[in-house]
């Protein structure tokens, strides 16, 4: 059956068949990232109320703030960062290649998330939410023209298609994982002394 345009009209399952392999390779990589970057998020903002809640106020570039102030402000801070680097992320993209941009977002962003567990400093903490705002903004940019680039005309609706049912679905997954871990590891220090091990049974410094 043909579609307007002179295409020919295509079901999901025969698109699917069509996909390229990395078409196929950005869906997977998509949702495990979406999963990754929702169930971050959540931890993230936690482990910040863990480390600077109990102290009352926070210090930072010599200002005192509310911990959950100065939370509200990495938090944004790191969503500023994803929006004002959308324009050089398409730039760069273009440059070096979809795949080097989505490997160099994803070393960046598991850098970014390692760093945050060796120091408890305001400022170096804000900047490595900034740093892996600009890292996220790699995906949500170059992934559009990675697929048109990997499809045809034929499948490419149907791969749009699946490409955001996929964002949408693995979000609400990792939000739903990372209660999980949540109750999981609330559970699990539940009997530590926080004068002892400190915040989420992490030793004081």
């Amino acid at each position: 059956m043909a579609a307007r345009g002179g295409q020919p009209h295509l079901s999901y399952r025969e698109a699917m068949r069509r996909f390229t392999r990395n078409a196929r390779l950005y869906l997977v990589y998509e949702s495990l990232s979406e999963i990754n970057g929702t169930i971050y998020t959540v931890a993230f903002a936690l482990y910040l109320a863990a480390v600077f809640v109990p102290e009352g106020q926070v210090t930072l570039l010599g200002n005192t703030m509310n911990p959950l102030v100065y939370i509200g402000v990495v938090i944004g801070a790191g969503g500023l960062a994803h929006g004002f680097n959308s324009i050089p992320s398409g730039f760069l993209g273009d440059r070096f290649g979809r795949k080097k941009s989505f490997i160099t977002a994803s070393i960046i962003g598991v850098v970014a998330a390692a760093l945050t567990l060796v120091t408890r400093d305001p400022v170096a903490l804000l900047l490595l939410s900034i740093v892996n705002g600009i890292g996220e903004s790699f995906h949500g940019v170059v992934g559009g023209p990675f697929l048109m680039e990997s499809s045809s005309e034929a499948e490419r609706t149907h791969l749009f298609t699946l490409s955001s049912v996929f964002d949408t679905v693995s979000s609400v997954f990792g939000a739903i994982v990372a209660a999980g871990l949540i109750l999981f590891f609330a559970g699990w220090t539940a009997g530590i002394d926080p004068a002892v091990f400190g915040p989420l049974g992490f030793p004081p410094e």
